[in-house]
């Protein structure tokens, strides 16, 4: 009997804190528990567990072990549950994004060849490994088919300055892991076609003196990102035309992707 009703309590507890839990959990966005928060310490003394004529305080104490092992299974269920959220969420709100970009972008295809689903992820990837080259080398001549005009504008001066104070971007170990149409608006009396894609990759990013070759800034050791990147229909191609941090999220037009990617 007492196992009985040790096991309900944990049942109870589990669904009772369950369904409290958000319904979009986060790595440290939940809980805030600072620690061991229950039972108040040995402090009230044994004298207020006391309570003639019935159970009183002493349920815990009659209910023995137990309980406390329900307790404890309970409390294990919900962390998995915390866990396995902050996971599967994030996951699967990405699944429905793509699958709704994807319809999305096939439907402007019907009208417009350009808005190939498979021919535009691929020119993006394509665009991405084009512009770190651009970058590393410093050679405009790499990165500007892949370019907007405006882009390609502040990337010559970008490079110039780079030149000047005789330093060299190096990026090494480059690693793309997600490459995903987050947003796209057709062309338009106010713009023309664009997508917006979300970017996870890594890699190694420093700088070095080229005098000297002693790094300037930058870490020698392989750092994930997650960047937004902005492509637009120019000159009958998709080109790069913006490119935004996770930080900026309060200036997207759009939700940014709170998933974790891991620094492999």
């Amino acid at each position: 009997m007492k196992r009985k009703i040790g096991v309900w309590i944990a049942v109870c507890l589990c669904l009772v804190l369950v369904l409290a839990m958000p319904a979009f959990a986060r790595a440290g966005g939940a809980g805030g528990g600072g620690g061991y928060r229950g039972g108040g310490g040995y402090g009230g003394g044994y004298h207020s567990y006391y309570r003639p004529y019935g159970y009183g305080m002493m349920a815990p104490m009659l209910l023995g072990p137990r309980l406390w092992g329900g307790l404890g299974i309970a409390a294990g269920a919900v962390v998995v549950a915390g866990g396995a959220a902050a996971v599967f969420v994030p996951f699967f709100s990405l699944l429905y994004r793509k699958n709704k970009l994807k319809k999305q972008i096939q439907a402007q295809a019907a009208e417009d060849p350009l808005w190939d689903y498979d021919a535009l992820v691929l020119r993006a990837k394509e665009t991405f490994f084009a512009v770190q080259q651009c970058w590393t080398q410093r050679d405009m001549a790499i990165g500007e088919p892949y370019l907007s005009r405006q882009r390609a504008g502040l990337f010559a001066v970008d490079l110039a300055g780079m030149r000047e104070r005789g330093e060299r971007n190096v990026l090494e170990q480059i690693r793309l892991k997600r490459m995903l149409p987050w947003k796209m608006q057709a062309a338009s009396s106010s713009g023309p076609a664009a997508v917006w894609f979300l970017v996870q990759a890594s890699m190694v990013d420093y700088t070095v003196a080229e005098m000297t070759g002693q790094v300037v800034s930058g870490s020698s050791h392989p750092q994930s990102f997650t960047e937004y990147w902005l492509f637009i229909q120019e000159d009958g191609r998709w080109v790069l035309d913006d490119i935004r941090q996770k930080k900026d999220k309060h200036q997207l037009p759009f939700p940014v992707y709170t998933g974790n990617l891991s620094q492999r």
